[in-house]
């Protein structure tokens, strides 16, 4: 028997990985549980498991693990926080910093995006958090295909649950006495000033609409969250001096896209341009280059380019670098803005 969580880095999902082992122990006597993130992880572990039922977890498994899950075809649940409660208890529980939980809770919900359209796939969001516990395991046991016998539901519930009372007892009641980091669904907020939030609404926001649904939809890559790779250390802020030699300006690890095609579109401001200069512009998932353009500053002015692709694989990031491709003696460029739409669900 096996139960498979795929779920955000949040306590959601590690409230319903213990539903789920909490089940096997009853159910079956004992399991195995498996917390990985590569095929050969997941394949090492499993040769302990002697017959016993296994319980696997995995908040950002690689490509060939969910292709293995997709192929092979077993239920599976899949489970995600709000996009704004896991980047602030991702920041918390593992102590990121602001950038690095952002990029975090991208990886996790581009990655989870192709689980939860599987028709194997239960999806479970944060409206979870109001429903009665005892609603919920016998919800996650239909859906795995575990019937009770005997006591065995009140004994799964004894150990879920502890000394609450059985019939009043919700989801979010465990989660706030379980998890001291945890928060009501969308308190995380205060953690962060008004411009963090904002950040986090034009940038993570979206990917919760990726959860629900397949349409094309637009990420917002806010300018603040592109590395400045003159100043590293600093968020990018303004308009930065061209002068110097040919160089990335902008760019590197910033989010994770599901899979499908896509369109980043750059806008950018360039002054003071007088002695000209050239744009070189890359699209990058991981180490692979997806797509280039080149093309001549104007002296001054707004102007926008697009650069389309395709992501193959989420556990990579994509990287979107804006270079001067020629040494300046003078000239500003200002990053305004970089938008991902999505063309095409699947690669």
């Amino acid at each position: 028997m096996l139960i498979a969580v795929f779920g955000t880095p949040s306590p959601l999902t590690y409230w319903l990985v213990n539903v789920a082992r909490q089940m096997a122990e009853v159910v079956y006597g004992g399991h195995l549980y498996i917390a990985a993130v590569t095929l050969e992880d997941m394949r090492a572990a499993w040769k302990d498991r002697d017959g016993r039922a296994v319980v696997f977890h995995s908040d950002i498994p690689q490509t060939e693990v969910v292709s293995l899950f997709l192929q092979s075809g077993p239920p599976i649940l899949v489970c995600a926080d709000a996009p704004a409660d896991i980047v602030a208890y991702v920041a918390a529980a593992r102590s990121f910093g602001f950038l690095d939980s952002l990029r975090f809770t991208s990886q996790s919900l581009a990655i989870l995006a192709k689980l939860r359209h599987s028709p194997n796939a239960i999806y479970l969001n944060q409206t979870l958090y109001k429903d009665y516990v005892t609603d919920v395991i016998e919800r996650v046991a239909r859906h795995v295909g575990l019937t009770f016998a005997g006591q065995a539901f009140e004994d799964i519930c004894s150990r879920v649950i502890g000394d609450l009372d059985r019939g009043d007892a919700k989801v979010i009641d465990l989660i706030l006495r379980d998890f001291p980091l945890a928060r009501q669904p969308g308190d995380y907020a205060s953690k962060y000033s008004a411009e963090e939030q904002s950040i986090i609404t034009d940038t993570i926001h979206t990917y919760g609409s990726l959860m629900e649904m397949r349409q094309p939809t637009t990420i917002l890559c806010r300018p603040e969250i592109v590395p400045d790779r003159d100043n590293p250390g600093i968020l990018l802020d303004g308009p930065r001096q061209m002068l110097g030699p040919a160089r990335v300006m902008f760019g590197g690890h910033m989010i994770h896209l599901p899979v499908g095609s896509w369109k980043a579109t750059v806008v950018l401001e360039v002054s003071e341009n007088f002695s000209g200069n050239r744009l070189l512009s890359q699209v990058y998932s991981g180490s692979d280059l997806l797509e280039q353009v080149s093309a001549p500053f104007p002296v001054s002015g707004v102007f926008q380019y697009a650069m389309e692709f395709v992501v193959q694989d989420s556990f990579f990031p994509v990287q979107v670098l804006v270079c001067i491709a020629e040494g300046a003696i003078e000239g500003k460029l200002l990053l305004r803005s970089i938008a991902f739409d999505r063309i095409a669900a699947e690669a």
